[in-house]
């Protein structure tokens, strides 16, 4: 499971127009949890958060982010 956090500032308040957002990758066994920095950002309008769509917690498939394919194969 990915993790695309909020930018919230110092009073909880998300920040509208953050440009790139760090991407995490969370690991859960037997109540654990483990969360993984990936190096990865990407502005939130371009991450896919419908659980419907097959590239559900991925790079949207968008002309606007024409580097989808290689981001997504960074996420695999």
């Amino acid at each position: 499971m990915y993790l695309l956090p909020e930018q919230k500032d110092k009073l909880g308040n998300k920040i509208l127009g953050v440009t790139e957002t760090p991407i995490f990758l969370i690991v859960r066994w037997e109540g654990n949890k483990l969360v993984y920095p990936t190096d990865l950002a990407i502005e939130p309008k371009y991450w896919e958060t419908d659980k419907k769509k097959d590239n559900f917690q991925r790079a949207k498939r968008v002309k606007q982010f024409p580097t989808y394919p290689e981001f997504n194969t960074r996420l695999d």
